[in-house]
């Protein structure tokens, strides 16, 4: 008589429990996911910035037109007051000539 085959038992395989975060196993989904997670942290992080880039750049626009304003409005005055200049100075080479006018004129007499 043969014997009657003994079931095989499975062994249990004792493993152990992690201590600490880096010796924790992980799945090929759990990668994944991860992976998922800082692509889509990324894609916002870079949505905020350029939104932010967007609201600099319309700030520095407005300042820059704003410099522009006034450094026309300046060279307008700085005009004014160089066509002011350019008839007091007209004014007083006019009177340079009247003044050379009259002397030649005084001077004639004395002849």
């Amino acid at each position: 008589m043969k014997a009657a085959p003994k079931k095989q038992t499975k062994k249990k395989i004792a493993r152990k429990v992690p201590l600490r975060s880096e010796d924790v196993l992980v799945t090929q989904k759990m990668l994944s996911e991860t992976k998922s997670e800082l692509k889509r942290e990324i894609t916002s992080t870079r949505l905020e910035l350029k939104d932010e880039i967007t609201a600099v750049r319309s700030e520095l626009k407005q300042e820059i037109e704003s410099v522009r304003t006034d450094v026309h409005s300046l060279r307008q005055e700085m005009n004014v007051r160089f066509l002011k200049i350019d008839s007091k100075l007209e004014a007083v080479i006019a009177m340079a000539h009247r003044t050379n006018a009259l002397v030649e004129e005084q001077n004639s007499r004395r002849l």
